[in-house]
């Protein structure tokens, strides 16, 4: 965890009716080899092949979707707020995309920062959670989804009630 994730402190649930419901993660070691560094003669080598890593990563949201929304309660399907790690324009619209064909969400409410700020790494998702709290699109019962992605791969989907 970089140190801009731990902006977004995690906490005992006190209300049942609040909260992360479901966490859903993957984890793929073969792909170790697209961010990785190592010391060779003293010397440090590394590199990170981002377009295989997005593809990869697009790959995997839409194959642990499903599954997360079984876990989430199919029944709640309309989800009003989503939060993704965005690496790119071609990633966040691939997976807007991925999303869209199961989710019913209102668009706006995805926060969009890689246009303006890049990839932002760990601080995507806390910084994307804090711009929609600030702009008041978040209510209480509503419910919310987030998908992380690290190189290596790790894919994280969580679904919480706001």
């Amino acid at each position: 965890m970089g140190d801009a994730a731990g902006a977004m402190i995690l906490s005992k649930k006190t209300d049942p009716e609040r909260g992360i419901e479901v966490i859903n993660t993957v984890s793929d070691g073969q792909y170790n080899d697209l961010c990785s560094y190592r010391i060779v003669d003293g010397e440090i080598e590394g590199g990170m092949v981002m377009e295989r890593i997005s593809y990869i990563g697009v790959r995997q949201c839409a194959k642990q979707l499903p599954a997360t929304i079984a876990a989430f309660n199919e029944e709640n399907k309309k989800v009003t707020n989503l939060v993704m790690h965005q690496v790119g324009k071609k990633p966040y619209e691939a997976m807007s995309k991925i999303v869209s064909k199961v989710l019913t969400y209102r668009p706006d409410n995805i926060p969009k920062t890689f246009d303006h700020l890049g990839n932002i790494t760990t601080a995507t998702i806390p910084l994307n959670y804090d711009l929609l709290k600030k702009s008041g699109k978040m209510n209480a019962g509503e419910k919310m989804m987030f998908v992380s992605s690290g190189s290596g791969h790790v894919l994280t989907w969580f679904g919480l009630t706001i």
